[in-house]
């Protein structure tokens, strides 16, 4: 059955797909490996994503799958890790500045970090980057930039004809 709105990684040889939407919600997981030309569906346990997750945002890191946010009839503010050998989901706690509920956005992983960039809540589409440092045990999640004030910044520099450099930046402030 076809899907769209889902996540798809790929590691070594595997490409992982999760989620998604089409006929209904889809939670589920599969992987494709490229040399044998086989797909696999992943029987997982642990946190329920039987309502199905699609718009959301997913990473791979050190075993794991990591999936952000994303909308099952709900937008979602979570972060899940699905440790890949085992096949079992859990939600990670977060602490700090975490991003709001959001469908529909982007991340990328960044050395041991998820970066969460755009997305929309449903009324209004954000311009913010979060991210979450995946050590130590739970990660702290902080803002690390407004776009939308950058961008206006940007217009500005372009209506005068000067340049405009952006640079963004996060860290852990010593968290």
């Amino acid at each position: 059955c076809g899907r769209y709105r889902h996540q798809a990684m790929v590691k070594d040889d595997l490409m992982y797909i999760v989620g998604g939407s089409g006929i209904n919600r889809y939670g589920d997981v599969f992987t494709f490996q490229f040399g044998a030309n086989v797909w696999r569906k992943l029987v997982c346990t642990g946190t329920d994503l039987s309502d199905g997750r699609y718009a959301h945002s997913a990473v791979l890191r050190e075993g794991y799958m990591y999936l952000y946010g994303g909308n099952d009839g709900v937008q979602h503010d979570d972060l899940q890790q699905l440790e890949l050998e085992k096949r079992v989901w859990s939600r990670v706690e977060v602490h700090g500045n975490c991003p709001p509920g959001r469908d529909f956005h982007a991340a990328v992983l960044r050395r041991r970090s998820m970066i969460i960039f755009g997305g929309s809540n449903g009324m209004r589409r954000h311009n913010d980057v979060f991210e979450f440092h995946m050590e130590p045990k739970k990660p702290p999640c902080t803002l690390a930039s407004d776009m939308e004030a950058l961008l206006d910044q940007a217009q500005t520099d372009e209506a005068t004809q000067s340049t405009c450099d952006l640079f963004l930046a996060a860290g852990d402030g010593g968290v």
